[in-house]
């Protein structure tokens, strides 16, 4: 005969639980707030999630990453890394043991970041919308700037979340020591990365009170950068490893004024970080000649040059190189791959097709070393910093193309067609900042310093 259950359950003994998670759990909990707009971080790529706008999964990647480059930039070879990694954060055969939880979250309104505008001139929308806040620069931003074609708009610029705060929570077995991997992790990310798309470029920027620096800090943000490698016990390599790693703090850069360090609101901070970078690439006498007739010059990068010299392909009034006569790609070392797209490319005009240039060995993309960001020192207020990580650079690169005969080849281009001190030697060439190289990398940093104020 089956025995008979009770028709109710005894009530467990009060805080029966949360006693024996004392007893046999750690937990660390961190109040986070967003400083500048979040895109993307969804499932559907390049757009808020409309129900889960923070993501423990998307945390977890992140975590991974800067666990990887601060305390795992002590690490000497990949399989090191990676059995030390999988026993934190777990692998595909096994669970990590740091349980990732999100609460309290808020977050504002959804709202485009730019509009299409009409154009008075002509029928329809301009070509590109227009940001709601000055300091969203669409430099940064391109990917998130919709489609217009013809004056009819294809796809309307990206929803994005400009307010949200959460309390991330982490816990992980007592008899674990995790607390220095797991802190060293949240400090790096907080203040170095971000949440969802284009954090390299200081989308999704955050800001921790227990984590970032305080006001206390200001002038003083290279020494406390130090004193928290040195807290976290990060052992910086003196080469590069094949994983990107921390800068030391003589190779960050801050932006200042008046041999003081530049306190912004964290939109025009970010705002500070992409302006240098964009004079360097496209500004007027640096990346290219004075704009003619209103129009904006000739690219001095040499990849516009060496792309019709491979294709065979140019307009008449570009048949002639202005940037030495040597094929030449630079730009790779900020990250692949790029596209270069030809105003009056095939079949438009004779000038060459989009072209990409694509990483060497079959790799999809190499993301770029330069962090440009805010880095917060309260809610409310940041300084521009840029964070040169420390990776290898690209010994290589791919240039996909569409020849004359409309047929799509590959071509490959060794180290010394990225850098090298005879790329600095034709006239007015932007590597002429780090002639000694020939680096793009090192030339926007010595730019950078010269005529952007950072120091």
């Amino acid at each position: 005969m089956g025995r008979k259950l009770p028709m109710e359950c005894p009530a467990a003994p009060e805080k029966a639980f949360e006693d024996f998670e004392k007893e046999r759990i750690c937990q660390t909990t961190y109040h986070i707030e967003l400083v500048t707009p979040l895109f993307g971080g969804g499932a559907v790529p390049g757009e808020n999630d409309p129900v889960t706008l923070i993501r423990g999964p998307g945390i977890r990647g992140n975590l991974r990453f800067w666990w990887r480059a601060t305390r795992g930039a002590k690490f000497e070879n990949v399989e090191e890394l990676r059995k030390r990694e999988g026993e934190i954060w777990g692998t595909a055969s096994y669970s990590s043991p740091v349980t990732i939880i999100i609460k309290d979250e808020t977050k504002s309104k959804g709202e485009q970041w730019a509009r299409y505008e009409l154009d008075q001139k002509k029928r329809g929308v301009k070509s590109l919308p227009k940001p709601i806040d000055k300091n969203f620069k669409m430099y940064a931003l391109f990917p998130f700037k919709g489609k217009a074609e013809k004056g009819i708009i294809i796809e309307q610029p990206s929803i994005v979340t400009t307010k949200a705060s959460f309390n991330l929570v982490l816990k992980w077995p007592r008899n674990i020591d995790l607390f220095m991997e797991i802190e060293a992790a949240v400090w790096a990310w907080v203040n170095f990365g971000g949440l969802g798309a284009r954090t390299r470029r200081g989308c999704g920027a955050l800001y921790c009170s227990t984590l970032s620096p305080s006001w206390e800090n200001v002038n003083s943000l290279k020494n406390w950068y130090k004193r928290c490698l040195d807290k976290y016990s990060i052992e910086l390599p003196t080469e590069t490893r094949g994983w990107p790693t921390l800068p030391t703090h003589e190779e960050i850069l801050l932006k200042t004024k008046n041999n003081r360090v530049n306190v912004m609101k964290p939109l025009e901070a970010w705002s500070k970080t992409i302006e240098a970078l964009e004079n360097f690439r496209q500004g007027t006498g640096i990346g290219r000649r004075s704009k003619n007739k209103g129009k904006y010059g000739r690219s001095l990068w040499p990849e516009a040059d060496s792309l019709r010299n491979i294709t065979g392909q140019a307009q008449k009034s570009f048949q002639n190189r202005i940037t030495g006569n040597k094929d030449a790609f630079p730009r790779a070392e900020f990250g692949l791959p790029i596209v270069f797209h030809f105003k009056d490319g095939s079949p438009k005009g004779n000038d060459p097709a989009d072209c990409e240039l694509l990483p060497p060995c079959d790799l999809e993309r190499m993301s770029s070393p330069l962090i440009l960001k805010p880095l917060a020192v309260s809610p409310d207020q940041a300084v521009s910093i840029i964070l040169p990580l420390r990776t290898n650079l690209p010994g290589g690169v791919t240039v996909k193309y569409t020849d004359a005969s409309n047929k799509v080849r590959k071509k490959f281009f060794g180290e010394d067609y990225i850098r090298g001190s005879h790329l600095a030697a034709y006239s007015n060439s932007p590597l002429r900042f780090a002639s000694s190289s020939g680096s793009a990398l090192e030339a926007f940093l010595e730019y950078a310093r010269s005529r952007e104020g950072f120091c």
